[in-house]
C-alpha cells in the first residue's frame, strides 16, 4: 500500500487516524526520527513486528483507540 513511507527518515509525526486501515507496512519501523504515531479509529488487528524498532526513540508516543482485543501494543 504505502511501503515508500520507510524512505521518510526525518519524519517526526505521522497521523494516519480515521483511515479504516487494516494493516501497516513493515517499513513503518524504519522511521527512526518518529516521535508521535497516531493510529486511532482504524481497523487494525495487529501491528507489524517492526514497530518495535521505534523504541529507539525514547519519546515515541503511540496513540491508538478502538483496537480489537487481539491487538497487543508493546514498544
Amino acid at each position: 500500500m504505502f511501503q515508500e513511507i520507510g524512505n521518510l527518515k526525518q519524519l517526526n509525526q505521522l497521523d494516519i487516524s480515521e483511515n479504516k486501515l487494516e494493516d501497516l507496512p513493515a517499513e513503518i519501523g524504519d522511521l527512526s526520527d518518529l516521535t508521535d504515531l497516531y493510529l486511532s479509529v482504524n481497523l487494525l488487528e495487529r501491528l507489524p513486528d517492526t514497530i518495535g524498532e521505534l523504541q529507539r526513540s525514547l519519546d515515541t508516543c503511540l496513540y491508538v483507540t478502538s483496537c480489537s482485543s487481539s491487538c497487543i501494543l508493546t514498544l
